[in-house]
């Protein structure tokens, strides 16, 4: 047989090959394209819901309840809530070294309720800050998922599905959070609300990638900016505000916009913002008012408009955390937690002075 013959069936082989492979995965390949298509289909859609965002969107939350740190009652409240799961206990976190909160979940796993978590594997400057607890709860069998790296750059969204209710917050799942932590948790069993996370939390436990819009809910990275502008958009009066840091010029500016409107701005920083110079004359220069947090460790992350709406999230004001990273917001008018979150803002306003 002469190189020319082998040649000729060697080529006439591997065009075989490829119409038996292409054939047996026909299928598979349509369904991943037609995925692909719906995907970008709802994403537009999402996209679109998001952009048409306005505040008499939003509902009135069933039964919400607000809690606040630094609360060691509340760290037995939720251990206890997790130890007595019947049917699930979901957990998407950005840290979690909490011993009694690790065993609550172990024990739940053992007890045959539906165990799932959801970790950040690279927390910055504390990139393995979650190892032990991975390890602790993975030899135990229960079903733990890093954070997918190329869906956001960090998963720093912190809420609990319990059964039927859930928690949202601002804080971590470390013991520092109910002992020394300025930071604020709302539970909630708004069936919307609720069918909403478990939205998020499945997608984000699989890996998968979808884009979520919910009038009461801010998701990171999609919608953060258009409901943040427009909340500040909507001030008639009063802006209060804790931030753990402001590091994104365009937070800055809308709240520069809203000052020079005659809007009086309030901020709640913590300590170490002190030696944050350039943002603090920024602030001065523009006649909005600032206090650090000297008696706890302020961790929390919240907005106050008018005493109308309330913003909770975990949010930080950077660009990562908006445009890059997975987070979730909560936003609530009901009165009596705006009235209560009233209440705390302005004692931690008054009792801290601004820097000399």
């Amino acid at each position: 047989m002469t190189w020319k013959q082998k040649k000729l069936i060697l080529s006439r082989c591997i065009v075989l090959l490829f119409i038996v492979f292409s054939y047996l995965q026909w299928d598979e390949y349509t369904d991943f394209h037609q995925k692909n298509v719906e995907y970008t289909q709802e994403s537009k859609k999402t996209i679109q819901e998001i952009s048409n965002f306005e505040l008499d969107q939003l509902q009135l939350i069933q039964n919400p309840e607000m809690f606040k740190t630094p609360n060691k009652k509340l760290l037995e409240q939720i251990t206890n809530e997790i130890n007595n799961a019947e049917k699930r206990v979901w957990l998407e976190t950005y840290i979690l070294t909490e011993k009694r909160i690790q065993q609550a979940v172990k024990k739940s796993h053992n007890n045959w309720v539906d165990v799932k978590v959801v970790l950040e594997k690279n927390p910055y400057k504390a990139y393995s800050i979650n190892n032990k607890s991975y390890k602790n709860l993975t030899g135990s069998w229960v079903n733990v998922h890093w954070s997918n790296t190329k869906n956001f750059s960090l998963n720093h969204s912190k809420f609990l599905l319990i059964d039927d209710f859930a928690y949202i917050s601002t804080w971590n799942f470390s013991y520092s959070t109910f002992t020394k932590n300025r930071d604020f948790f709302v539970k909630t069993s708004d069936p919307k609300i609720i069918e909403k996370l478990e939205k998020i939390f499945i997608n984000d436990y699989q890996w998968k990638k979808e884009i979520f819009e919910f009038p009461n809910l801010v998701i990171s990275p999609e919608n953060t900016r258009t409901k943040f502008n427009k909340l500040v958009q909507s001030a008639q009066k009063n802006i209060d505000i804790y931030f753990q840091y402001a590091k994104d010029d365009k937070f800055l500016n809308e709240l520069i916009t809203a000052s020079k409107k005659w809007i009086k701005i309030r901020i709640v920083f913590p300590k170490t913002m002190k030696d944050d110079t350039e943002v603090l004359n920024i602030l001065k220069n523009n006649q909005i008012e600032y206090r650090f947090l000297e008696k706890n460790k302020m961790h929390s992350k919240a907005i106050y408009v008018d005493k109308k709406y309330l913003f909770l999230w975990s949010i930080n004001f950077s660009h990562y955390s908006i445009d890059r990273n997975r987070e979730i917001w909560i936003i609530l008018k009901n009165s009596k937690i705006l009235s209560d979150f009233g209440k705390i803002f302005n004692n931690d306003f008054k009792q801290n002075i601004t820097e000399k």
